[in-house]
């Protein structure tokens, strides 16, 4: 050994570097045969499309020519149930269409991370390739499976709700659209009328003129002449102005035609009435809680009613603070806005799922009470505020 080596030895060790560490195992997704069968039907519904699955089973040898479309689709489900030839072409089919998913879904470590993105493409909108990703994963367990599957049914459900409120809107506006075009047409018709009493009008007038130029030089009939072209005048003027009530009343209404062709859907009348009604309530609405100076978080709500919430906490003595579930804020200000809160209301119905989640391990995580409401009213914000002083923010109140 030369010396320069074996001082350098002797002072530090062994100058040799050690192995790099062995690379980690890759982890596998799961095939689509190795699923839970509760998953299938929601799978091939959700992934793929009707006209491919039958492409795909005609390709097998199945008779798909006289199944309806859910005959073909429970068959086919009932063959995913282990490696089958239609099963591999439905996992070559999805792994190719939903392959960027893929890639972002194969970052997430844990099922808490996969169900973070799933739940994140589910208020998207993006489910398809979402649902195959997540579906998938290596570490997504049966039981996170089955909740994603209740979570898709019950989307299912309100969705199929949303577009009945939306079509019965949506066929009251085309009845009304049409009644208001036929209110046009007919001011349309009396509008041509009066232009055509005009012009007779203007004809009898150009008539009476030259008869009374005619009768100038007869001084005996000056009066009978002014006289006539005064009533002319008059009768010319009053047309004159029904005519220009009629014009504005036709631009109005066409601007109302435009209105209501352009309307998105609103919210129904009873929907005001019930805001009114909390309105009303918010006045007659005692403080029941003494909140002593503590702070009083409130999660979603209806935008009209905060301040309403907001005079409840203050009445009470308390201090509130406002976050709106991931609407328009970002959701992870939630963690540190819960941080510097006593107790929580959350008004669950105007959140979004990811905000419900995170606020709910957050409250957890701290002990904070937390009241979760499915009503947006001030009546029910009111009785919130008493249930968390008779269950356990009085005495934490009170320290």
């Amino acid at each position: 050994m030369k010396p320069i080596a074996r001082l350098l030895k002797e002072t530090f060790g062994s100058t040799d570097l050690a192995p790099p560490p062995a690379a980690l195992p890759a982890r596998r997704r799961r095939k689509l045969w190795q699923l839970s069968p509760r998953w299938h039907s929601a799978l091939i519904g959700a992934c793929l499309p009707i006209a491919d699955l039958r492409r795909l089973a005609k390709r097998t040898g199945l008779d798909e020519a006289d199944l309806t479309d859910y005959e073909i689709q429970a068959l086919v489900g009932n063959q995913c149930t282990s490696a089958t030839e239609i099963a591999g072409l439905i996992q070559h089919y999805l792994d190719e269409h939903y392959a960027l998913a893929l890639r972002q879904f194969a970052k997430a470590r844990g099922a808490k991370a996969v169900r973070e993105l799933w739940r994140k493409a589910v208020a998207a909108r993006s489910i398809g390739d979402a649902l195959w990703a997540a579906s998938t994963h290596a570490d997504l367990g049966d039981d996170d499976g089955n909740s994603m599957s209740d979570e898709l049914a019950m989307l299912a459900y309100q969705l199929a709700a949303h577009a009945t409120t939306g079509q019965k809107r949506l066929s009251e506006l085309e009845l009304e659209n049409v009644r208001l075009r036929d209110d046009a047409t007919t001011l349309r018709h009396d509008l041509a009328e009066a232009r055509r009493e005009r012009e007779r009008c203007a004809a009898m007038l150009a008539e009476r003129i030259a008869a009374a130029a005619g009768l100038a030089a007869q001084r005996q009939q000056d009066e009978i002449t002014v006289t006539a072209a005064q009533q002319t005048a008059t009768l010319n003027a009053a047309l004159t102005q029904r005519l220009a009530a009629l014009e504005e009343q036709n631009r109005s209404h066409k601007k109302r035609i435009a209105e209501l062709e352009a309307e998105p859907t609103r919210d129904s009348a009873a929907s005001h009435a019930g805001m009114n009604a909390d309105r009303s309530a918010v006045r007659e609405q005692p403080a029941g809680a003494c909140l002593s100076g503590r702070r009083v978080l409130c999660i979603g709500g209806r935008t009209a009613l905060i301040d309403h919430y907001r005079r409840l906490v203050e009445a009470s003595g308390g201090r509130f603070f406002h976050h709106d579930g991931g609407r328009e804020e970002s959701i992870h200000r939630i963690d540190a806005i819960v941080a510097g809160a006593d107790a929580v209301v959350c008004q669950a119905a105007y959140v979004s799922h990811a905000a419900y989640w995170l606020l709910k391990d957050a409250c957890k995580q701290r002990g904070l009470p937390c009241v979760f409401l499915k009503s947006g009213g001030v009546t029910s914000f009111a009785r919130s505020l008493d249930m968390l002083a008779s269950e356990g923010i009085g005495s934490r109140l009170a320290n």
